[in-house]
This record gives structure tokens, sequence and C-alpha cells, in this order.
């Protein structure tokens, strides 16, 4: 037998991205076939950054989320949860409900706009331009009353006409909607096929189409689905299932609407069917259509040439096993990265895809980076928070909590616990697709490294799943080892105030026997580690990167390659979910990749000091270490976020009827003679932190309960009022 020659693959940059679209055999070595929780910088696919929550609502089902700066004010982060309204401050620590704005608790979408109001109404109804124009958002469901909150006052308002020539206080105020865009210096809000225009400068009024020999509104030819400003700010898209009309919201003077026919025209044939997904990132509208994932410029080239290109190709892995309903997909952005948040083999948004429009900085290098996974995002907001451009999202999570997160911490880690990445790249043929290999073993340089890093290496051929070849526990200890700490005497060049990522170069053992999984082999006879070519997938926990990528195969062209007499075949020949190889109609065997399970529990003191623990329990596919690892990280956080949290006992509190005077131990009914009487009102509150319940109240003496408390328990800061009545026996005076 001559020598065997060797067939070697070496990879180091992989700046096209993900492209599961494309078979893998065909992928130009530019591209990875499918990447999970990684981003792609400079080529290099590395674990993506991290998030932290800032709210938990229990299990209220959220609605909106937007971030908005009040004039004169810090940036606030508004959130609806199940109908209620709650406020945030940066730096997003506390939460504040808006008690009086109350929605539909069932809407399955609120909008929240930002406005500018620079007029209002002067007592006889006359327009006036404010000294001071400021901000408002407007909340909208098309349920109930739309709402304002302009940093300081929160309230619904009054969509009732006035049927005057001048507004009157109180009345002609925002109609009800949901789709909404402010444009031009007015608010525009769509109801069903109806958009209604505010006031010019004033969004919170509708009055001028009652004077002014008009329609009240535009008319689309199907119910709304969408609207968003165009990027030259000339009007507004207006989207339906199939289409968008755009109006040309530019034109101030509302007289000469009706002399203008072209004001609202039918522009696209691609429609919108999730209104979330509308988003302007670097100059362009991108938005999910019935086809997938669009810019205008595709949109409009479509109505030239009649072919519609949609962007999310590369995605096809995820993209084929989205749920059926599509109306809940978000979009987001940030810096030169768009999301998009999509139903996943699932109601809610469990994948979201990753746009990067500059894979190498500096020159533009569209590429969609992975899927990411951890969160089920609702809706995404972003802007500038103190001079920093922040990303926020709300999301029904997989426990059944409604969080609010923030995106992009560059920690890479979400809320503290390491995030789990893999990447599956090329079918390698090693430049000979017609010569059959035997794989030996596979290289894989790691960079960026930080932390305790869990590895998984696996490989497969055309045939068969993938077959585990190195499992590795890394520890490249990161940060200050201690605190205060710095290396080197400080003077020398260059200093070295804290331990530097590191780097790891590995190879895996050579592929000699095929597992349980892989050996009935129902799609060949052949084992599998020998076949015209193989993939590679590296799966990590923790911080890491892969900057190299290294296969070599050993060609059997002169044992292998000869002419073969195939016997018929018998069934039954199984592919098991897991992707084993099985002769059985039910086959039992397991696959390459066990679900390990961790469990920690975690011991401390809450905030007064009172013993607290708590018990969580992981799971990993890259090993039983890396479970283990994220449990106690799991529980540790939760012990964190419990340990700030101390509610305190019920406290019952006695104050006077008004609530200005809180009495101590003793209540003082005044000077009071024998044989008459004296009613006092007792406000009752409760001051602590948990329900109190109100059973029996005893008095003695000469006191007797006249009017009792009406309600049997008082939540935390509620208040009630009982009358008790002091009637003294006897010919003295009591003082």
């Amino acid at each position: 037998m001559a020598d065997q020659e060797r067939s070697v693959a070496l990879m180091r940059s992989w700046p096209g991205g993900m492209d599961s679209w494309t078979a893998p055999a065909a992928l130009n070595p530019a591209f990875y076939v499918y990447g999970q929780n990684i981003l792609n910088k400079g080529g290099i696919p590395q674990t993506r950054p991290g998030s932290r929550t800032l709210a938990c609502f229990g299990t209220k089902k959220p609605q909106a989320l937007r971030l908005f700066k009040p004039d004169g004010g810090a940036p606030h982060l508004i959130a609806v949860v199940a109908g209620e309204v709650y406020i945030s401050p940066a730096p997003f620590t506390s939460w504040r409900r808006l008690s009086n704005l109350v929605f539909n608790p069932y809407a399955k979408q609120v909008t929240i706009t930002v406005c500018l109001k620079s007029t209002e109404p002067d007592a006889t109804g006359v327009p006036e331009y404010l000294d001071r124009p400021y901000q408002v958002a407007i909340i909208q469901d098309e349920l109930t009353r739309a709402a304002v909150w302009d940093g300081s006052e929160a309230r619904h308002l009054n969509p009732t006409p006035s049927n005057a020539e001048l507004t009157v206080a109180g009345l002609d105020e925002t109609k009800i909607g949901l789709h909404g865009v402010y444009s031009n210096n007015r608010y525009w809000v769509a109801r069903g096929r109806l958009v209604f225009a505010s006031d010019a400068g004033d969004p919170l009024k509708f009055h001028e189409s009652s004077y002014i020999n008009e329609a009240p509104a535009f008319i689309l030819p199907k119910d709304c689905t969408g609207a968003i400003e165009t990027s030259d700010r000339s009007g507004a898209l207006f989207f339906y299932e199939d289409g968008a009309d755009f109006i040309e919201t530019s034109i101030q003077d509302r007289t000469k609407w009706l002399e203008m026919p072209d004001i609202q025209r039918t522009v696209l044939e691609v429609g919108c069917i999730a209104p979330r997904s509308l988003i302007k990132h670097r100059g362009l509208i991108y938005w999910f259509s019935p086809r997938g994932w669009l810019s205008i410029n595709e949109a409009l080239r479509a109505n030239i040439d009649s072919e519609l290109i949609t962007l999310d190709n590369p995605m096809a892995y995820s993209k084929a096993r989205l749920f059926e309903d599509l109306t809940t997909i978000a979009a987001g952005r940030y810096e030169n990265i768009s999301l998009v948040s999509v139903p996943y083999c699932s109601l809610r948004n469990d994948h979201t895809w990753v746009l990067d429009e500059t894979v190498n900085e500096g020159e533009p290098s569209r590429a969609w980076a992975s899927v990411w996974t951890g969160w089920r995002p609702v809706e995404w907001t972003s802007g500038v928070v103190d001079g920093f451009e922040r990303c926020f999202f709300i999301s029904a999570d997989t426990d059944g909590f409604t969080r609010v997160w923030e995106a992009f911490i560059p920690d890479r880690k979400d809320n503290g616990c390491d995030i789990t990445c893999a990447v599956q790249f090329r079918h390698e043929q090693f430049n000979s697709p017609q010569t059959l290999k035997r794989f030996q073993f596979a290289q894989v340089q790691l960079a960026q490294l930080a932390g305790n890093v869990s590895l998984k290496v696996s490989v497969a051929g055309s045939r068969g799943w993938f077959e585990p070849l190195l499992t590795h526990e890394i520890v490249a200890t990161y940060e200050r080892v201690f605190y205060e700490q710095t290396y080197g005497d400080g003077t020398t060049f260059p200093k070295l105030p804290s331990s530097r990522k590191q780097s790891r170069t590995f190879k895996t053992p050579e592929w000699v026997e095929p597992t349980d999984c892989n050996k009935c082999g129902v799609e060949g006879q052949r084992p599998v580690n020998f076949d015209y070519g193989f993939d590679v997938s590296v799966a990590w926990s923790g911080r890491a990167a892969i900057s190299m990528l290294r296969l070599l195969a050993l060609d059997e062209t002169e044992d292998m390659e000869r002419g073969d007499c195939p016997e018929a075949e018998t069934g039954p020949n199984v592919l098991n979910g897991n992707g084993c190889s099985a002769t059985e109609l039910f086959p039992t065997t397991e696959g390459n990749f066990p679900i390990y399970r961790g469990h920690a529990i975690v011991e401390g003191v809450n905030i007064a000091g009172e013993p607290i623990s708590w018990e969580a329990e992981a799971f990993s596919y890259i090993s039983q270490a890396d479970a283990q690892r994220r449990a106690q990280c799991k529980a540790f956080q939760q012990l964190l976020i419990n340990a700030e949290v101390y509610v305190a006992p019920p406290v019952l509190a006695f104050y006077s009827q008004d609530g200005t005077i809180r009495y101590g131990d003793t209540i003082d009914f005044g000077t009071v003679y024998y044989g008459s009487t004296v009613d006092l009102v007792i406000r009752l509150v409760n001051e602590g932190q948990q329900t109190l319940n109100i059973e029996n109240i005893e008095v003695g003496g000469f006191f007797s309960i006249l009017v009792p408390p009406p309600v049997t328990e008082l939540a935390a800061g509620e208040f009630t009022f009982m009358t008790v009545r002091f009637a003294p026996i006897g010919d003295e005076v009591i003082p």
C-alpha cells in the first residue's frame, strides 16, 4: 500500500458570518453553518455581550417598553405590564407605578410614542406657541383612552369632540388608536383602517379636523399593522399586511391637504406582519414581511423587477422552524447591530437573530453573526443615557416571569453567569470532494479566555451524528487575583494592573471508534469516520473566542475506492431524534450529547440579618462541571437579589382622621364629663410590607367600637377607619 496522503484544512477567519441556507459542502470558507450566542468581530466568533436584569414583574403580561427622556429630567424606562404602567429613572434601580394610568391587561400590544408639544390652547381655545416646547410620551392600546406622561403629570386623555369652533379644555384630546408616529409637528395615529392627525404642534389635541373642510381621517386599504417615519422625514409609512401607504406629513397647512391628490399613495406592495419589527437603522427602514426580514431598498426594488429578496436567508435553520403566528416578532438596534427576536419552535421569541453591519471596523461588511438565546424579548428599545448608547428589552422569560433587561453588558455574562456558545463550521472536503478520507483529529485555537471555560469539540461526516472527541475544562484566571494588588513594581513598562485574557491550543484525540449512536450505521456500511468530508462543531461555556481551526484527515483511496454489489435493504432503518442510527421502530439509543444536571444550595443573610438560602439547578450539554458551575452561579445571583429584599411584617398604626397626627401608646379623647360621650374617628394604617388581617379589635373600660372597620384586611400602605366611643360613668370630670 502506498503512503497515505494527508489532507489538511486551515481556517483563521470567518468574516462572512452565519449561513444556514447554503449547503454546508458548498459554503464559502469565510462562512460557518450555524452560530449560537456569539458575536463576530473581525471574522472571529466570540462569546456575545452579556445582559443583566433591571426589574421583575412576576407573571404579569409584558406589553411595552420605551426609553423616554422628559425635558429637564433623567432618562426613564416606561414599562407596561398587564395594563399597569411603571417608570424607572436612570440608573434604573427603582420602579414606580403610575397608578392613575390603567390599560387593558389582555391587550396584545401597547404602543408608546414620543412626541414634541410646542403649542397649547389659551383660555379661549386659541393655540399659542410655548416658550419651551417639551416632550411627552403617549401610550395607546386601541381599546382604552390614550394616556400621556410628560415626566411629572400622567393622565388619560378625553377624545370627546367639543363640536365648537375653538377647542374646549378637557375635550378634543388624543384619539384612541394603536400604531402611531410623530412626524413633522403632528402625532399621526391609526385605528384599524383610519389614520388621524393631531393639531399642529399639539399631539394632545385633535380639533383642527372638526372645523377645517376635510375628511376626518385618512383611510388605508386594510387595517394598519405598523407605522414609521421615513428616513428623510418627509412623511410616514403606514403598513398593512400586504402593502404600505405613504402619507406626506411635511405639508403643514392643513387646508391644502384636499388639494393634493398624492398626499396619500401606495408605495410598497409588500406589507408588515409584526408591528414591533419596524426599525430605522443606519438610514434604512427594516421590518418583517410575510416573506421575511426586509429593508426598504429590497422592497422598492421588488416594485421594479418583481423579485423580492429577503435579508434573512442565511438564518434558514431558525426561520424554517418559526411558529405560525409571526405578529410577535420584535426588532431592535444597537450601534451597528440589528436584532430580530423571532418565535423559534415556540409561541415566544426564543431566538434573536443578530445582523452586524460592520464585522470589520471601518468598512461595509454585513454578516449575520448567530442566534442569541437566554431570554424571549417582547420589545426592544435603545438610546443615549449619560452620553453612552444603551439597549434594553422586556422579556417573557422561560420561567414564566416578565423581566426588563439591559443588553450589551461588557462582562459577557448573563446576570453574572456564563453563556453557552456554539459554532458549527462548514462541511470540509479538503479540496478533494471525490476522495475518501479517514478523519484523524481537529486542532482548535482559543483566544480571549477569561475565567472558567468548559469546551467540547465534536466531529461528524455526511452520515450519522456528531461524535464528541474532546471535552475539557479550562481555568484562565482573570482580573486581579488579590484585591487592590498589582503585578510588578509599578515603575517598569508595561505596567500590569490586572491579569490578561489568555489563549490555548488543543488537539482532539484521533477518531477511531464510533459511539453506540453511530455504530449501527443505517446510512452506510463504512464507519462514520470514513467519509468524503467532515463537519466540526465547537461549543463552550464562558468567555472565549475561536481564532483558528485546523482539520487533518488521511486519504483512503486505494483501500476503500473499489466497486461494490450492495444488497437489498431490510427495515426498519431509523435515525432517531438524537440523530442516532437504529434498526428498531422505537429506538432507545441516547444521543451523543447528554444533558448534565447541576444542583446547588447557597446560604447567606438578608439586610435584616436573617439567615436565608437559595436552591437552584441548571443544565448543560457540555459537561457536568459546567452544569454545576451554572447552578452555583444561578443560586448565588438569586441569593443576592433576595438578600436585598426584606419584607417587613404588617404594622398597625393609629392616626387622626385626617392622617396628620400619629398616635403613640395612648389616644387623647380630651376632657370628658361622666355621663357624656365622645366619638373619635381613628385612621388605621398598615405601615408594614405584608398584608394585615383584621380579625378582631377589643377595647375595655368605658370604650366601645361604635363603627368597626369596613374591611378585614389591609394591603401594605393601605388604610381604613373605625369609630371609637368613650362613655365614662360617674360624677367626676375625667381629663
